[in-house]
């Protein structure tokens, strides 16, 4: 696009020759002792063409490399290539066209090839004739801004830099350090995240906000950055909020100082307050937890997806010395192969159940809840379990239980635990079943002779005789006073229950020993026997009924011996 020089051209020209030897020689004279390069062109004419060189200046020929007579003669399209701004080029255009003076900034090249930038100032030279004159010449002042430019790139690619690191961190408060620690800049997050105003936070001494005992950790820290490449940290520190409340921070440095984009030390800040307040709240939760584990009979585990224990402390762990070691990494179903209903509540719990339930382990009872942990797909990976060791409190309610339907003085149920069977017989739909009711004859006797508690000590006597009358799923029962019952089931107890009765019969034969009575009492029983049959139902209470009008029956006809209930015996007490 180099223009080629007409014919003459290459020749000196000097300053008073192309002003035309006039008065304006004296500003060709200027202008030729000037530091910036002058081009001098003759005026461009209307509708094409480009202006002719006319003159240069040796501040030209030194910026560009070309010789005077190189370029007088030639075009300013010499300086021109294809990194060369086309729309800069037609405003200059549009300007030497009107007449109009024009300021920019191109990129140029020198003879050598090699680019540079410079400020133009292009404005005409009007002779002294009317208004509407074209321009006689045209002075171009160009001042060379490489330099300037460069700066300005690298400035505005570090500016970038530092603002694609500024944006990783979010939130977060953002120092730049020089590379010897002298703060250059502090990010606007510092006015949300301490209070305090930006141009306050950053003025005067960088560490008047730091708590005083936390002021050696950062100022070691900026050491270790500012001698480290790359990255150091984290470290911890707490800094006053405007409110006067102490916060407590985080920072990492980065030291990017070999970096050419951004040679300066990136210190990152966050708040972690409320992260410090947390890991304090758990610090303290877990104390409290191991407190509790280890001062309550407690047994908290945890196992995988396969069963295998994970995790397991407690003081619950005490009463198994054997058991306890090596628990870790040991399978449930290895350590509880006789425990069915332990295995079976994992089995549950791993199929994503939450079991609740009470279970005896080595005569120890633990009341155990297992429940399932999830993963993010909603799949079970484990269990987590808390035991519970209420053996002492089992024993207690089994003692409650016991004397809520046994008889404090023979241990044999009472009439409450009597009722219940009978009526569990109806809801057994049982076909067959047989009751004896016993009363001990003339036992009021004794108590008016001896006392009470020969009396008492005769009941007890007379208990355990029953008791050696029985088979193993007999049940025996004292109603109260001097009154007893038993109840058969099965097939044949109509018969048995006959049996029975003669064989009670025959064993208190013997004297009952009584230590308040002297040594030995010879007492009898009349006994009552009702049965239920297939075709003879009835109530728990109707079965009783039978069986004492029975031993009514048994008392009328000279005592000592049994009688079975038949119909129309009910009536006949009713007529007595």
């Amino acid at each position: 696009m180099e223009d080629h020089p007409k014919e003459g051209a290459g020749k000196g020209v000097g300053p008073g020759d192309a002003f035309g030897g006039r008065s304006e020689s004296f500003l060709g004279f200027v202008l030729e002792r000037a530091n910036d390069a002058v081009i001098v062109t003759g005026d461009r004419p209307l509708g094409g063409g480009a202006p002719e060189i006319v003159h240069v200046n040796d501040a030209f020929c030194r910026m560009t490399g070309y010789s005077r007579e190189e370029v007088v003669g030639r075009t300013p399209r010499i300086l021109q290539g294809t990194g060369t701004d086309r729309e800069r080029l037609d405003r200059i255009r549009r300007a030497l066209d009107a007449g109009e003076s024009v300021k920019t900034e191109l990129l140029n090249y020198r003879k050598s090839g090699e680019t540079f930038w410079v400020e133009l100032d292009i404005f005409p030279v009007v002779p002294e004739a009317g208004a509407g004159t074209r321009p006689a010449y045209w002075i171009s002042v160009q001042r060379d801004i490489t330099e300037r430019v460069r700066r300005s790139a690298a400035h505005l690619e570090s500016e970038r830099s530092l603002r694609a690191i500024l944006a990783q961190y979010g939130s977060e408060m953002i120092t730049i350090l020089e590379p010897d620690g002298t703060p250059r800049y502090e990010s606007p997050n510092v006015e949300r995240t301490l209070g305090y105003a930006h141009r306050e936070a950053t003025g005067g001494d960088p560490l008047r906000f730091v708590h005083p005992e936390d002021a050696p950790k950062i100022i070691e820290s900026v050491t270790e950055s500012i001698a480290t490449p790359g990255e150091t940290g984290p470290v911890r520190f707490r800094m006053r909020h405007a409110d006067g409340s102490w916060r407590h921070f985080e920072s990492r440095s980065n030291n990017l100082c070999d970096d050419p984009d951004v040679r300066a030390i990136v210190v990152n800040t966050r708040d972690v307050t409320r992260h410090v307040q947390a890991e304090e709240a758990l610090r303290k939760s877990e104390a409290r937890r191991r407190a509790a584990t280890g001062a309550a009979p407690l047994i908290l585990f945890a196992l995988d997806s396969e069963g295998v224990f994970t995790f397991a402390e407690g003081k619950g762990l005490e009463l198994f010395p054997p058991r306890a070691d090596g628990i870790i990494g040991r399978s449930v179903f290895e350590l509880h192969p006789d425990h069915p209903r332990i295995l079976e509540n994992n089995v549950r719990a791993l199929n994503g159940e939450v079991v609740e339930d009470t279970v005896e382990i080595d005569g120890l009872s633990f009341e155990t809840r297992y429940s399932p942990l999830f993963d993010a797909d909603g799949a079970v990976e484990g269990v987590i379990g808390v035991a519970l060791d209420v053996t002492g409190r089992r024993s207690l309610e089994r003692k409650l239980e016991h004397r809520a339907f046994h008889d404090y003085l023979t241990n044999l149920p009472n009439r409450a635990r009597l009722m219940d069977h009978l009526s569990g017989l109806i809801e057994r739909e049982a076909k067959t079943a047989a009751m004896l009711f016993l009363d001990l004859d003339d036992f009021k006797l004794v108590n008016d002779r001896y006392g009470h508690e020969a009396g008492d000590e005769l009941l007890v006597a007379a208990a355990a005789r029953l008791r050696e009358c029985l088979g193993p799923d007999d049940l025996a029962a004292r109603l109260g006073g001097d009154e007893f019952t038993v109840i058969l089931e099965g097939a044949g107890a109509s018969e048995r229950a006959g049996r029975l009765a003669e064989r009670i019969l025959e064993a208190f034969q013997r004297p009952l020993r009584c230590r308040k009575a002297g040594g030995e009492i010879s007492i009898t029983p009349s006994i009552g026997v009702a049965t239920i049959c297939e075709d003879e139902q009835g109530s728990g209470r109707d079965l009783l009924r039978r069986a004492d009008l029975a031993m009514y029956r048994a008392k009328a006809n000279g005592k000592s011996r049994y009688e079975t209930y038949r119909k129309g015996l009910g009536e006949a007490a009713a007529e007595r």
